[in-house]
């Protein structure tokens, strides 16, 4: 018996293993961001406290999207909220003017990444996918299907806290006259448990109007 939970133990870190190897090329750095951001929180209280509350609440509301011009106030909460709230499960900061921040592709990757670290049943269904494969060839929208969405879905175990994907600057993901990030953040909510959901700052750029408009701004 102890060799099988010793083999059982080797399996489980060797799929660990290979799930990061697939995604870690993907993964973003945030540090530098979140450290300058910080000292911008201060007096902004009322606005943690309204995120709070949202995180407390057991009803459909599985999207909070806060408005504010490029540069706000919304990066340091943002940022505030990576660093003290363990509901905050990933993070990605869209950043125009850096190309990997920009990228798509490489935004669905860290998330999976991050989630994984946060949740053993998601990380032990991805390193029962091909994740080379999908990785290979999936278009981003069709990354977040394959590698968010249907780990998550079915017959998931409830975690003890809402899992929470943090998206700031969407505008700055905008791209010819599309915002895919928006695009695939809101249909990825209509696939997911409603543990799963997504919290979203952002400038008031169309694109993204146009695909959160069936979710109300803050």
């Amino acid at each position: 018996m102890c060799n099988a939970l010793e083999k059982g133990r080797l399996d489980c870190e060797g799929a660990q293993a290979g799930v990061h190897a697939v995604l870690e090329p993907g993964l973003l750095r945030y540090d530098a961001e979140i450290e300058r951001h910080l000292a911008g929180v201060v007096g902004r209280e009322w606005l943690i406290g309204r995120i709070d509350t949202w995180l407390r609440a057991d009803d459909d509301s599985r999207m909070l999207w806060l408005t504010g011009k490029p540069g706000s106030v919304n990066s340091a909460i943002a940022s505030w909220l990576c660093r003290n709230r363990r509901e905050i499960a990933a993070f990605h900061l869209c950043d125009a003017n850096n190309m990997d921040k920009a990228d798509n592709r490489r935004c669905v990757l860290s998330i999976p990444w991050q989630l994984t670290t946060q949740l053993q049943e998601y990380q032990t269904r991805l390193g029962q996918m091909d994740m080379q494969s999908i990785v290979q060839q999936a278009a981003p929208v069709t990354l977040f299907d394959h590698l968010v969405a249907q780990p998550l879905s079915y017959s998931f175990p409830r975690p003890d806290r809402p899992i929470v994907v943090l998206g700031d600057g969407l505008a700055e993901a905008t791209h010819g006259g599309e915002n895919q990030l928006a695009t695939l953040l809101a249909q990825g909510l209509a696939q997911t448990p409603r543990c799963f959901r997504v919290l979203i700052t952002s400038g008031p750029d169309p694109q993204v109007v146009h695909e959160l408009q069936s979710f109300r701004p803050e």
